[in-house]
C-alpha cells in the first residue's frame, strides 16, 4: 500500500502543479494593462465642445459663376452653405459622380467639378477652391 499511496501523491502534487503554473498565466495575461488610448488634440475654441464626429468630414470650399459655397459630406447627405441659406440634401441616384437633392436645391458634383441649383437659378462652372 505505501507504493501505491506515494503514486497517489506524486501524482497528486503533479496536478497541483500543473493548476498553480496554470494559475499564474491566467493572472499575467489578465494584469496586462491594456494600451492607452490615443492622444485626441483639444479642438480649438470652446474646449468643452466635443470633437466633430469621425465620419463627417471638413467642408470643402466651391467657387461657381456668381457664388461661392461650401459643402459638407456626412456619409448618405451633403449640407451646402452659402451666404445667408443652408441647405441639407439626400443623396439620391446618379449615373455618375455624387447627386443630392431635395426640394428646391441640388448639387451634383464628380471630381473637383461640381454644378448647384437653388430654386430653379443654376450656377454654373463650379469647381473645388483650390482646384486647377
Amino acid at each position: 500500500m505505501n507504493g501505491r499511496n506515494a503514486v497517489a501523491r506524486a501524482a497528486l502534487l503533479l496536478a497541483g502543479g500543473v493548476l498553480l503554473v496554470a494559475t499564474a498565466a491566467c493572472r499575467r495575461e489578465g494584469a496586462q494593462q491594456p494600451a492607452a488610448p490615443p492622444d485626441v488634440p483639444t479642438p480649438p475654441g470652446d474646449p468643452l465642445s466635443p470633437p466633430p464626429p469621425a465620419n463627417v468630414a471638413a467642408p470643402l470650399r466651391y467657387h461657381c459663376d456668381g457664388l461661392d459655397f461650401s459643402a459638407r459630406f456626412d456619409n448618405d447627405r451633403v449640407t451646402l452653405r452659402a451666404p445667408g441659406r443652408e441647405y441639407v440634401l439626400p443623396q439620391v441616384a446618379a449615373a455618375s459622380g455624387a447627386k443630392f437633392e431635395s426640394g428646391e436645391a441640388m448639387f451634383w458634383n464628380k471630381g473637383r467639378e461640381a454644378l448647384l441649383e437653388i430654386g430653379g437659378k443654376r450656377y454654373a462652372n463650379c469647381r473645388e477652391a483650390g482646384a486647377g
